[in-house]
């Protein structure tokens, strides 16, 4: 079975942001979820490297940058929680 690598930015009420990489839905769930309320970015990869490449790129920018980024993707910063959420349900 093959594992995908999820790249992913959570934002607070703030627009203070952390990107973080994942396997799974329980660990994303149990990880920074009680700060960091909204998930407003989100890659799937079924390559590790290019995950972490992914990862460490966003990581790299100041959270100014960050945000930048993020509205470029997700104009409103719709929370796409529930994105995830249906995407684990194939599993």
């Amino acid at each position: 079975m093959q594992k995908d690598f999820i790249v992913y930015i959570l934002s607070d009420k703030r627009k203070n942001t952390i990107a973080g990489i994942m396997e799974s839905l329980p660990e994303f769930q149990t990880r920074l979820m009680t700060k960091y309320k909204s998930l407003v970015y989100l890659d799937i990869f079924n390559d590790r490297k290019k995950a972490m490449k992914r990862k460490r790129s966003i990581m790299n920018l100041q959270n100014k940058d960050r945000i930048d980024f993020v509205k470029k993707k997700n104009p409103e910063w719709l929370k796409l929680n529930l994105t995830l959420k249906d995407y684990f349900k194939n599993f």
